[in-house]
Formats: C-alpha cells, structure tokens, sequence
C-alpha cells in the first residue's frame, strides 16, 4: 500500500516537472533504450545466424577427412553405383559423429577450464551442435540434418542431371 503511494507520488512529481519544463523527454529515453536493446539483440542474432550458415564454420569444425569423404560421396552417387555410395554416406556419417564427438570434448574441456556449469555447457552443445553440420540449398535456405544433407546430394545430382538432359533437347 505504501509502496504505491510512493508510485503515484513520484509519478505526480515528474508530471508536474514536465509541465513546468514543457518536455516528455524521460519517456522519449524510455522508449528510445528499449528500441535500441531490441535492435542490439535483432543484430546479434542476425549475426550468429549468418556465423551459422558460412561454410567457414562447417569446415572448421569438421575434420579434413569427413571433408574428403562428402565429395567423394557426391560423385559416387552421380555416377550411380550404389555400393559405393551406401559404404561412403556410412563412412561420413561415422566421420561427422566422431567430430560430435571430438567437438563435444571440446566444449566440456571449456566449460572445465572456465569453471561454468558443465550441465548447462552439456544442454547448449545438444541445442546448438546443429551449426556443425550446417549446409546451405540452392535456394539458400540452410538445413543441418544429417539425412537432409544425404538428399542435398541427390537432389542437386538429380537436379544438375535433369538440366543437362533439357538442355541437350532445346538445342
């Protein structure tokens, strides 16, 4: 009860200093610190997004030998032996978990030598461990799945093939 007495009281006091000065100035900074905190936040999430979807990141957080394998993969699947490509997408799949995993060691080891809560280092890995694997379509929508990358090799073999084949007959 006291409390909102001292409320209206201060509410009061300001009005009457506005009056006097003629000014809304404190409501103006108000508002002008709250559109710029949103704009700050509305950045830095714009920034690690794009962070996400560089290629720079995938390539550093992936071991140069799962980076030999995904090609190798493409190219096995547009020639269309299926053999080799079942044992090479198994081979990058066991390559990517093994950089989950290296990357997940690493993480921990950060949080140990920080002395932050190994838990909450722990949850924000398996939220965010996507990033790792991010690929970017055609179409620059980004996706991080493992099997959503396998038909981002099919699709784009497919896709390159068909344009190929309609070219050849509108000529």
């Amino acid at each position: 009860m006291e409390s909102q007495k001292r409320s209206e009281e201060l509410r009061a006091q300001r009005a009457l200093c506005d009056l006097i000065r003629g000014d809304d100035s404190w409501e103006d900074t108000v508002v002008e610190n709250i559109e710029e905190k949103y704009h700050r936040l509305v950045d830095y999430r714009h920034v690690s997004a794009m962070k996400a979807e560089s290629p720079k990141v995938t390539k550093r957080r992936l071991s140069l030998r799962t980076l030999e394998l995904i090609p190798q993969h493409k190219i096995a699947r547009a020639i269309g032996n299926r053999s080799l490509t079942s044992e090479l997408a198994k081979c990058c799949r066991e390559a990517i978990n093994e950089d989950l995993k290296e990357r997940q060691a690493a993480v921990m080891a950060e949080a140990a030598e920080a002395r932050k809560s190994i838990r909450k280092a722990q949850r924000g890995f398996t939220n965010f461990k996507t990033k790792m694997i991010a690929l970017r379509y055609r179409d620059a929508t980004v996706t991080a799945s493992r099997r959503a990358m396998e038909k981002i090799f099919t699709s784009t073999t497919r896709i390159s093939s068909l344009a190929m084949s309609t070219y050849r007959h509108m000529n």
